[in-house]
């Protein structure tokens, strides 16, 4: 399992470099200041949707930084940037107090609001989704005299619909090495693992009685092969099979739903195999995941698997080109994206981000619909010794609309193909028609 760490939400509170009221004499006769700030925390939560996050900055007696609402162009002006997904700024103005007055900046002559007393700054945010997440946030400024740059991290987890903030990174948690048989992310494993819709979940086929055999673990029924030397120290776990489950999906930062299909006992530790029901495999320690009974509604995914008679990249560049076609779910609507793994996507009354990018293979998008989680997914397969590929499309989940949904996937999927197979003349029709 992988951490991502948000990298663009980030607060930044960057000075000019050594900023002072006092000559430059002065300045260099001043000493450093040891431990010149302290910094904390807080999440103060208005409803389930709203929270406004608070950055308290103590600067110690001589110590200072340059307050993100001081006019002009400074370089070191405090800039907030939210990626991702699972959270927005409610408005660009973070609010002050106590406000900081203005002072005539020495080296520019121009004046600028710097900041000597203890000072909270204060963000709003909207909650996208009611799911299980944890992000990684950073405040970046020069404390002054010191001159140095300060990184400082905090984390945003949300557990049980409840979000809460702390200081630290990610980073430093103590986490155990994955086990040989754990840890697999396989979100792309679309031919053994496609999409299974919730109300069929019970009907996956699984291998319960004895470990499979490398022929069994190839038609899906199970996915952790153990050769004779670990099935000496192994064995198959009680767990009635197959059993619905929550796991914190680490890579696209959110609760998935899974289908646990197998279960073994190894080296003091229970390790479970499972298939998401949007497709694909992993596999985890039994106390990452979460048994839970089936949800009382309709899940079902749209798949749509077809062969384009052209190579994988022309249908790759095909859909993330500037105003390309696109994912099935912009329909018509041109993406504002670069594509590249962690882009934040917007499109419709959906906020997402590009989970997966591996080019020319395989396109994962993640997003929050009506505050559930929802995912596209497109995999790209050559056919071997021709110019043929073999695309397999993921949707979903949805509900009642899914044959609506269905028909439009079936019609952008059409789109995709002709298209990527006539890519040559629609790029340049006259030469073509020649």
């Amino acid at each position: 399992m992988r951490y991502i760490i948000l990298s663009s939400l980030l607060i930044s509170l960057l000075m000019v470099s050594c900023l002072n009221t006092e000559s430059n004499a002065d300045i260099q006769a001043e000493t450093n200041v040891k431990e010149p700030y302290e910094m904390e925390f807080d999440l103060k939560h208005n409803d389930a949707l709203y929270a406004q996050l608070q950055i308290k900055i103590k600067p110690k007696p001589g110590t200072y930084f340059i307050s993100p609402n001081s006019p002009g162009d400074y370089k070191g002006k405090m800039k907030w940037s939210i990626e991702g997904y699972h959270i927005g700024i409610e408005n660009d103005l973070l609010v002050e107090s106590p406000f900081c007055p203005e002072e005539i900046d020495p080296f520019t002559s121009m004046p600028a609001k710097i900041v000597r007393t203890n000072t909270t700054y204060t963000q709003g945010l909207s909650i996208k989704t009611q799911e299980d997440f944890v992000i990684q946030g950073f405040v970046h400024f020069v404390i002054e005299p010191n001159c140095t740059m300060e990184h400082v991290g905090f984390i945003l987890t949300q557990k049980d619909g409840r979000m809460s903030v702390r200081k630290g990174n990610l980073g430093e948690l103590e986490r155990k090495p994955n086990h040989q048989l754990g840890g697999w992310y396989c979100p792309d494993n679309l031919n053994m693992f496609p999409p299974v819709n919730l109300a069929e979940w019970n009907k996956v086929p699984v291998i319960k009685d004895h470990f499979p055999s490398k022929e069994e673990i190839r038609t899906g029924s199970s996915l952790m092969y153990l050769d004779e030397e670990q099935q000496k120290r192994a064995k198959i776990a009680p767990i009635n099979l197959p059993a619905l489950a929550t796991y914190f999906n680490e890579s696209v930062l959110k609760k998935e739903l899974i289908i646990v299909i197998q279960a073994v006992e190894i080296d003091g530790e229970t390790i479970v195999g499972f298939r998401y029901l949007n497709g694909g495999n992993g596999s985890a320690r039994i106390e990452e995941v979460n048994f839970v009974n089936a949800p009382d509604q309709t899940q079902d995914f749209v798949f749509i698997q077809d062969t384009i008679n052209t190579v994988p990249s022309k249908i790759w560049n095909n859909i993330i080109k500037p105003n390309g076609i696109g994912t099935g779910h912009g329909k018509n609507t041109s993406y504002k994206t670069d594509w590249h793994r962690g882009s934040k996507i917007e499109i419709d009354n959906m906020r997402g981000e590009v989970t997966a990018n591996w080019e020319n293979m395989y396109l994962q998008l993640d997003y929050y619909k009506d505050g559930k989680p929802y995912v596209e997914k497109v995999l790209f397969l050559p056919v071997e010794n021709s110019d043929k590929t073999i695309v397999k499309i993921v949707a979903g989940p949805f509900n009642e609309d899914i044959e609506n949904e269905r028909k439009e996937w079936n019609e952008w999927e059409e789109r995709l193909k002709f298209s990527s197979e006539n890519l040559d003349f629609l790029i340049n029709p006259v030469n073509n028609a020649r």
